[in-house]
């Protein structure tokens, strides 16, 4: 809120059950003296109140857990993001072996005072489509996020961050794997929601490096190849086999990352979870949907089948039917060669309602997940080649295109249409 020296945070207390619209003037804001914060909003009861963050963290701080929304307006009124939090996660129990972790942690919030400074802190548990990490089988993403309570200026941005921690913490604070991470990004463009994750890389202004600020990766992001079939391709309809062909790809930062996702410019409302793999030099059995092509001794190009979009039987004559010709020879498995590296971007959305959260606090958001392969494809000369049964589709579908626009189109055309549209050139005479 502005004062005479910038800007200081103060803390509404909300009851369940209440709700309040009224914009929040510091004439309505408390100090907290003389008892802990806590008793003080314990005195409060069912009422309405609000505090000033500095003088509840001088008295013992405050904590709060369970939250299970995070909204985030820009320096105005307008909402910039609005995303649902995970809540009772168990971290540390590896995959596959018997489990070891009891300990749950929440979402929520943390007042405290940080060597004189009075400090915000979210605990963060956003909900993800993988496994955490290497060491951990929990569906959540575990971020804490620390603010100044009092500020030298009045903000125009979203509240600017002023430490960012990875890894997952005990709702005390302590313990866990939570280490501070660095961001490239500017100080004054330090929001949530404004920069990315990632698992190693080159320094990026748009993503926060793990890589050189953790002991082990492990505890906090997981293998590329099993996360990419395992977590995202073959639980969405692909057969992917042997499960660990597939090498990591681990050279950029999008490689293996987490980014926010918005409609048309508007507010965040939902994630993106990128891992990207490449063939290496593993081999697919038989029955893959992802194989890899030998192109010469230095380049080995996936190839993804695509039956439901590319495939199915070639119509080469204006009838065709079951006993109709070699169906065999006319069949298109449908195979789309792609790149050295393969990257799959699993897109978790969601539409969650203005204020709704609050009255229903029980409510399941269901998301709406996309799945979309992205790769690396160098196109130099494309030949307008027909579509056969054996055919791998190369470019996309440039050259099919082309070939279809061609004379075989206009000579289909005259086999088909026998009757058809009269030459405008005979018209005329």
């Amino acid at each position: 809120m502005p004062t005479e020296n910038g800007a200081r945070g103060a803390l509404r207390w909300v009851p369940r059950g209440l709700i309040s619209g009224v914009s929040l003037v510091s004439d309505d804001v408390d100090e907290v003296t003389g008892q802990r914060a806590s008793e003080y909003l314990a005195d409060k009861g069912e009422n309405l109140a609000a505090i000033w963050i500095d003088s509840a963290a001088l008295q013992s701080g405050l904590a709060f857990r369970g939250a299970f929304v995070i909204e985030q307006t820009d320096g105005s009124a307008s909402l910039d993001l609005r995303l649902p939090l995970a809540n009772n996660v168990v971290y540390g129990n590896v995959p596959g072996k018997v489990k070891k972790s009891t300990t749950a942690t929440y979402s929520g919030l943390r007042v405290f005072d940080d060597d004189g400074a009075a400090t915000f802190a979210l605990h963060l548990h956003l909900p993800i489509p993988v496994r955490q990490s290497k060491r951990s089988d929990a569906r959540a993403f575990p971020l804490t996020l620390h603010y100044l309570a009092n500020l030298a200026s009045v903000p125009t941005t979203p509240a600017l961050i002023h430490q960012v921690f990875g890894g997952w913490a005990e709702d005390s604070g302590d313990g866990g794997s939570s280490v501070e991470l660095h961001p490239g990004i500017p100080a004054n463009e330090r929001w949530f929601g404004n920069f990315n994750f990632s698992e190693r890389g080159d320094p990026n202004g748009r993503y926060v490096i793990y890589q050189g600020a953790v002991r082990s990766l492990g505890d906090y992001w997981p293998f590329n190849n099993k996360c990419f079939v395992d977590d995202v391709v073959n639980p969405y309809g692909f057969s992917v086999s042997p499960r660990g062909w597939l090498g990591p790809s681990a050279n950029q930062p999008a490689d293996l990352s987490l980014r926010f996702w918005c409609r048309d410019k508007g507010p965040v409302t939902g994630l993106i979870y990128r891992v990207r793999v490449d063939s290496e030099q593993g081999v697919a059995s038989l029955d893959s949907d992802i194989v890899v092509d030998e192109i010469d001794k230095d380049t080995r190009l996936l190839r993804i089948k695509l039956s439901a979009e590319l495939g199915g039987r070639r119509a080469d004559r204006l009838y065709y039917g079951a006993g109709d010709g070699n169906h065999q020879l006319r069949d298109i498995q449908g195979w789309l060669r792609t790149g050295e590296r393969l990257a799959a971007d699993c897109t978790l959305a969601w539409d969650i309602q203005d204020r709704v959260w609050s009255e229903t606090p029980t409510q399941d958001w269901v998301p709406m997940v996309t799945v979309r392969l992205n790769w690396l494809e160098t196109v130099s000369a494309i030949r307008a080649d027909k579509v056969e049964s054996a055919t791998v589709f190369e470019a996309g579908l440039i050259g099919p295109a082309s070939y279809s626009f061609g004379r075989p189109v206009q000579s289909a055309r005259r086999r088909a249409e026998g009757n058809g549209p009269i030459d405008p050139v005979r018209q005329d005479r």
